[in-house]
């Protein structure tokens, strides 16, 4: 493929990826308001794990789907390429809650400021991730 060709499907893939970075990061934070508002102000580690959880089966629909177009079909390739994004996600969701527990507990930074912040973060590691490792094409 061209050069042109080439950026173009990179072009379209970052933008999409964007808007699906920023679908997932929108139901992650409201997921993490939701969890704030059940479970309280204190309880960080619990409200983004849970945020985390949905925003993950999200962000897999749509990467797969959308953004990386994933050729993969049958049973096995899905459910490798599924373990391989969901312990990538893993990765990354124990940067958030590092970052949450260490800015929010130790260092004083309002959670729903950090929790933004710390989704900036991710989402540039789970971009590498997922197009360097999960959705490489062969």
């Amino acid at each position: 493929m061209g050069r042109i060709g080439t950026e173009k499907i990179l072009n379209r893939e970052v933008i999409s990826y964007l808007v699906a970075g920023l679908a997932t990061t929108a139901i992650n934070y409201s997921v993490y308001l939701i969890c704030r508002s059940y479970f309280g102000v204190g309880s960080v580690v619990k409200n983004t794990s849970i945020a985390w959880i949905i925003a993950v089966l999200f962000a897999y629909a749509a990467n797969r789907i959308w953004v990386f177009r994933s050729p993969n079909t049958g049973f096995a390739h899905v459910a490798r390429e599924m373990s391989i994004f969901v312990a990538s996600r893993l990765f990354s969701a124990f940067v958030d809650i590092a970052l949450m527990k260490i800015f929010v507990d130790f260092v004083g930074v309002n959670d729903l400021i950090m929790k933004v912040l710390s989704n900036v973060v991710v989402m540039c590691m789970n971009y590498f991730l997922a197009k360097r490792i999960v959705f490489r094409k062969k």
